[in-house]
Protein backbone atom coordinates (compact mmCIF):
# COMPACT_ATOMS: atom_id res chain seq x y z
CA UNK A 1 0.00 0.00 0.00
CA UNK A 2 1.04 3.22 -0.94
CA UNK A 3 2.27 5.87 1.46
CA UNK A 4 0.34 9.42 1.11
CA UNK A 5 1.32 10.48 4.56
CA UNK A 6 3.40 13.51 4.47
CA UNK A 7 7.34 13.35 4.04
CA UNK A 8 8.80 11.15 7.31
CA UNK A 9 5.36 10.31 8.73
CA UNK A 10 3.67 6.97 8.24
CA UNK A 11 0.70 4.99 9.43
CA UNK A 12 -3.39 5.60 9.19
CA UNK A 13 -3.15 8.87 10.49
CA UNK A 14 0.42 9.21 9.77
CA UNK A 15 1.36 9.86 13.22
CA UNK A 16 4.04 7.75 13.07
CA UNK A 17 7.88 8.92 12.56
CA UNK A 18 9.81 7.38 10.02
CA UNK A 19 13.28 6.33 10.81
CA UNK A 20 15.67 5.86 7.86
CA UNK A 21 18.89 7.45 6.91
CA UNK A 22 18.38 10.38 5.12
CA UNK A 23 21.12 10.23 2.40
CA UNK A 24 20.73 6.68 2.09
CA UNK A 25 17.00 6.33 1.61
CA UNK A 26 14.17 7.93 -0.56
CA UNK A 27 12.16 10.79 0.77
CA UNK A 28 9.70 8.55 2.59
CA UNK A 29 9.08 5.54 4.01
CA UNK A 30 6.41 2.84 3.41
CA UNK A 31 2.98 2.65 4.76
CA UNK A 32 4.56 0.57 7.32
CA UNK A 33 6.99 2.42 8.19
CA UNK A 34 10.02 0.37 5.92
CA UNK A 35 12.44 1.99 4.44
CA UNK A 36 13.27 2.20 0.42
CA UNK A 37 17.06 2.48 0.25
CA UNK A 38 18.72 4.49 -2.84
CA UNK A 39 21.68 2.81 -4.56
CA UNK A 40 24.86 2.55 -2.75
CA UNK A 41 22.68 2.09 0.93
CA UNK A 42 21.07 -1.01 2.86
CA UNK A 43 20.55 -2.35 6.22
CA UNK A 44 16.77 -1.41 8.04
CA UNK A 45 17.27 2.01 7.99
CA UNK A 46 19.39 2.16 4.96
CA UNK A 47 22.26 3.27 7.31
CA UNK A 48 24.95 0.79 5.72
CA UNK A 49 27.03 1.18 3.09
CA UNK A 50 27.23 -1.55 -0.13
CA UNK A 51 30.55 -2.74 -0.39
CA UNK A 52 33.10 -0.52 -2.60
CA UNK A 53 33.57 -3.80 -4.74
CA UNK A 54 30.19 -4.47 -5.92
CA UNK A 55 29.36 -3.21 -9.23
CA UNK A 56 27.72 0.36 -10.02
CA UNK A 57 27.63 -0.08 -5.76
CA UNK A 58 24.42 -1.66 -6.28
CA UNK A 59 23.38 -4.38 -3.49
CA UNK A 60 20.59 -5.86 -1.15
CA UNK A 61 18.73 -3.76 0.58
CA UNK A 62 18.30 -6.62 3.52
CA UNK A 63 21.26 -8.92 3.27
CA UNK A 64 24.13 -6.37 1.70
CA UNK A 65 24.84 -8.79 -0.70
CA UNK A 66 26.15 -7.03 -4.48
CA UNK A 67 23.33 -7.26 -7.13
CA UNK A 68 24.72 -8.25 -10.03
CA UNK A 69 23.80 -7.61 -14.04
CA UNK A 70 22.52 -10.39 -15.87
CA UNK A 71 24.78 -13.04 -16.95
CA UNK A 72 27.24 -12.24 -14.07
CA UNK A 73 27.07 -13.54 -10.70
CA UNK A 74 29.56 -14.11 -7.90
CA UNK A 75 30.03 -12.30 -4.39
CA UNK A 76 31.64 -9.08 -6.56
CA UNK A 77 29.42 -10.25 -9.79
CA UNK A 78 33.03 -11.00 -11.36
CA UNK A 79 31.94 -14.18 -13.05
CA UNK A 80 30.58 -14.95 -16.57
CA UNK A 81 27.44 -16.55 -16.88
CA UNK A 82 27.32 -19.71 -19.00
CA UNK A 83 23.47 -20.13 -19.24
CA UNK A 84 22.32 -19.75 -23.28
CA UNK A 85 20.83 -16.39 -23.18
CA UNK A 86 18.48 -17.67 -26.09
CA UNK A 87 16.77 -19.79 -23.25
CA UNK A 88 17.89 -18.19 -19.99
CA UNK A 89 17.07 -14.79 -18.70
CA UNK A 90 20.84 -14.72 -16.79
CA UNK A 91 21.92 -16.85 -13.80
CA UNK A 92 20.93 -16.64 -10.25
CA UNK A 93 24.41 -15.53 -7.34
CA UNK A 94 25.37 -19.11 -7.69
CA UNK A 95 25.39 -19.32 -11.39
CA UNK A 96 22.15 -21.07 -11.54
CA UNK A 97 20.37 -20.53 -14.90
CA UNK A 98 17.42 -17.98 -14.67
CA UNK A 99 14.12 -19.02 -16.68
CA UNK A 100 12.74 -16.75 -18.77
CA UNK A 101 9.32 -14.67 -18.90
CA UNK A 102 7.54 -12.94 -21.44
CA UNK A 103 8.15 -8.76 -21.85
CA UNK A 104 4.61 -7.79 -20.09
CA UNK A 105 6.16 -9.80 -16.77
CA UNK A 106 3.21 -12.61 -17.45
CA UNK A 107 4.67 -15.88 -16.29
CA UNK A 108 5.17 -18.40 -19.39
CA UNK A 109 5.60 -21.65 -20.25
CA UNK A 110 8.87 -22.39 -21.98
CA UNK A 111 12.22 -25.00 -22.29
CA UNK A 112 13.63 -23.37 -19.74
CA UNK A 113 11.64 -24.91 -16.86
CA UNK A 114 10.08 -28.72 -16.56
CA UNK A 115 6.86 -29.71 -17.83
CA UNK A 116 4.89 -29.51 -14.54
CA UNK A 117 6.60 -25.87 -13.81
CA UNK A 118 6.15 -21.95 -14.86
CA UNK A 119 8.69 -19.40 -14.95
CA UNK A 120 7.55 -16.87 -12.30
CA UNK A 121 7.97 -13.14 -12.52
CA UNK A 122 11.81 -13.62 -9.98
CA UNK A 123 12.67 -15.67 -12.92
CA UNK A 124 12.32 -19.30 -10.89
CA UNK A 125 10.81 -22.08 -12.03
CA UNK A 126 7.92 -22.78 -9.40
CA UNK A 127 5.22 -25.68 -9.27
CA UNK A 128 2.21 -25.26 -11.30
CA UNK A 129 -1.33 -25.27 -9.41
CA UNK A 130 -1.78 -26.32 -5.76
CA UNK A 131 1.54 -28.43 -6.16
CA UNK A 132 4.88 -28.06 -4.41
CA UNK A 133 8.14 -29.93 -3.26
CA UNK A 134 11.45 -30.47 -5.55
CA UNK A 135 9.84 -32.16 -8.24
CA UNK A 136 6.45 -30.34 -7.84
CA UNK A 137 4.51 -34.26 -6.67
CA UNK A 138 2.88 -32.88 -3.12
CA UNK A 139 -0.41 -31.64 -2.61
CA UNK A 140 -0.32 -28.81 -0.39
CA UNK A 141 -3.55 -28.57 2.36
CA UNK A 142 -4.17 -24.65 1.63
CA UNK A 143 -7.45 -24.03 1.92
CA UNK A 144 -7.55 -22.82 -1.25
CA UNK A 145 -10.80 -20.44 -1.04
CA UNK A 146 -8.53 -18.28 1.70
CA UNK A 147 -5.24 -18.54 -0.08
CA UNK A 148 -3.28 -16.98 -2.78
CA UNK A 149 -0.73 -19.82 -3.28
CA UNK A 150 1.34 -22.36 -2.01
CA UNK A 151 4.73 -21.72 -0.86
CA UNK A 152 7.63 -23.90 -2.33
CA UNK A 153 8.04 -25.63 0.78
CA UNK A 154 4.19 -26.16 1.61
CA UNK A 155 3.78 -23.42 3.46
CA UNK A 156 0.54 -21.14 2.93
CA UNK A 157 0.47 -17.56 1.02
CA UNK A 158 -3.09 -16.67 3.02
CA UNK A 159 -4.98 -13.75 1.38
CA UNK A 160 -5.96 -10.66 3.49
CA UNK A 161 -8.54 -11.50 6.39
CA UNK A 162 -6.69 -15.33 7.12
CA UNK A 163 -4.31 -16.33 9.24
CA UNK A 164 -3.30 -19.78 10.45
CA UNK A 165 -0.89 -22.91 9.01
CA UNK A 166 -3.67 -23.71 6.04
CA UNK A 167 -4.89 -20.13 5.92
CA UNK A 168 -7.94 -21.82 7.84
CA UNK A 169 -9.00 -18.36 10.54
CA UNK A 170 -9.99 -15.57 9.63
CA UNK A 171 -8.66 -12.76 11.24
CA UNK A 172 -10.09 -10.13 14.13
CA UNK A 173 -12.59 -7.69 12.72
CA UNK A 174 -12.29 -5.37 15.73
CA UNK A 175 -9.00 -4.18 15.56
CA UNK A 176 -8.80 -0.26 16.34
CA UNK A 177 -6.36 1.53 15.67
CA UNK A 178 -4.20 -0.69 13.60
CA UNK A 179 -2.29 -0.78 9.67
CA UNK A 180 -5.57 -2.74 8.62
CA UNK A 181 -8.77 -3.90 10.07
CA UNK A 182 -8.91 -7.48 8.13
CA UNK A 183 -4.82 -7.94 8.39
CA UNK A 184 -3.54 -9.82 10.68
CA UNK A 185 0.01 -10.75 12.36
CA UNK A 186 0.54 -14.57 12.48
CA UNK A 187 -1.19 -15.66 15.36
CA UNK A 188 -4.62 -13.78 13.98
CA UNK A 189 -3.67 -10.56 16.72
CA UNK A 190 -4.32 -7.11 15.42
CA UNK A 191 -1.01 -5.37 13.99
CA UNK A 192 -0.96 -2.36 16.02
CA UNK A 193 -0.01 1.31 14.93
CA UNK A 194 2.78 2.44 16.08
CA UNK A 195 1.60 4.06 19.90
CA UNK A 196 -0.71 1.48 20.81
CA UNK A 197 -0.85 -2.13 21.91
CA UNK A 198 -3.84 -4.35 23.77
CA UNK A 199 -5.57 -6.91 21.90
CA UNK A 200 -7.70 -4.93 19.70
CA UNK A 201 -4.71 -2.01 19.95
CA UNK A 202 -7.23 0.18 22.14
CA UNK A 203 -3.85 1.27 24.35
CA UNK A 204 -2.04 3.86 23.79
CA UNK A 205 1.23 3.89 24.95
CA UNK A 206 3.00 6.23 27.38
CA UNK A 207 5.95 6.34 26.62
CA UNK A 208 8.84 9.11 26.67
CA UNK A 209 8.90 10.93 23.00
CA UNK A 210 12.14 9.27 22.36
CA UNK A 211 10.94 5.58 23.39
CA UNK A 212 8.60 3.21 21.70
CA UNK A 213 6.05 0.39 23.65
CA UNK A 214 5.89 -3.29 23.02
CA UNK A 215 2.44 -5.31 22.75
CA UNK A 216 2.59 -5.48 26.73
CA UNK A 217 2.57 -1.52 26.63
CA UNK A 218 6.32 -2.21 28.22
CA UNK A 219 8.47 1.42 26.91
CA UNK A 220 11.92 0.95 25.57
CA UNK A 221 14.52 3.41 23.47
CA UNK A 222 13.16 4.04 20.18
CA UNK A 223 15.96 4.19 17.58
CA UNK A 224 17.29 7.19 16.49
CA UNK A 225 17.14 8.80 12.83
CA UNK A 226 20.07 9.26 11.32
CA UNK A 227 20.91 12.94 10.00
Amino acid sequence: MENECPSGKYGTNCTADCHCNQNGSAENCSFFGYCHCLDGYWGDRCEKNCSSECRLRKCHQITGMCRCEDFKYGRNCDKNCTCDPRVYSGCSRSGGCLCKTNPDNATLNNTSCPDNMFCKENRNCVCKGWKYGSRCDQESTCNRNNTISPFSTGGCRCKLGYYGRNCEFECRTDCINSYWHNKCKGDGECWCLDGYYGLKCENKCNCASNEQCDEAGTCSPRLTRIA
